[in-house]
Order: C-alpha cells, then sequence, then structure tokens
C-alpha cells in the first residue's frame, strides 16, 4: 500500500473514532439511567456516575434535546424493566 492511501487510512479511522465516540458516549447514558431507575445500580456508583454523565446532563439541561434524550431514556426503562407475564398453561 502506498504511504499516502495508508495516511488516508489513518486519518478516515481518527475521523470517525472522534465522531463516534462522543455519541456512543451519550447513547450510552440511556441504558445506565434505566438501571438506575430501578435501583440496579449500587448506590456507590451513584456519585461517580453522576459525574461521569455531567455532560450530558448539561446537554439536558441547557439544549433542545430534553425531549429526545426523555424518549430515549424512557425506551430504555421499558426494554430492561417490562412486565414479563407468566405463561399460561393450556
Amino acid at each position: 500500500m502506498s504511504e499516502d492511501k495508508q495516511r488516508s487510512n489513518h486519518t478516515t479511522a481518527w475521523v470517525v473514532t472522534l465522531i463516534a465516540l462522543p455519541v456512543l458516549y451519550v447513547l450510552s447514558w440511556g441504558p445506565m439511567m434505566g438501571l438506575g431507575y430501578n435501583r440496579t445500580i449500587p448506590k456507590t456508583a451513584d456519585t461517580w456516575l453522576e459525574k461521569f454523565y455531567q455532560p450530558v446532563w448539561w446537554l439536558y439541561y441547557n439544549t433542545p434535546l430534553k425531549k429526545p434524550l426523555d424518549a430515549y431514556v424512557c425506551w430504555w426503562i421499558n426494554v430492561l424493566w417490562k412486565p414479563v407475564s407468566p405463561a399460561v398453561p393450556k
């Protein structure tokens, strides 16, 4: 592979990574909030998680993303805590 093509591949990988990491970080907030909804996360982790997700909370309170983030968290709560009906014998 030529040096220019290899450099181009590395640049593309870095750009994808720099875009994907913040997106995945924000998307990870939904499952964590869903787990915290029913106190599945230990109380000792609350402080750490609150600090870790501080930028997402800022987005939540200071941008128009509040409604979409609310819907996303509600979706995760439904996925994680949807009541499972018992099997009905025939």
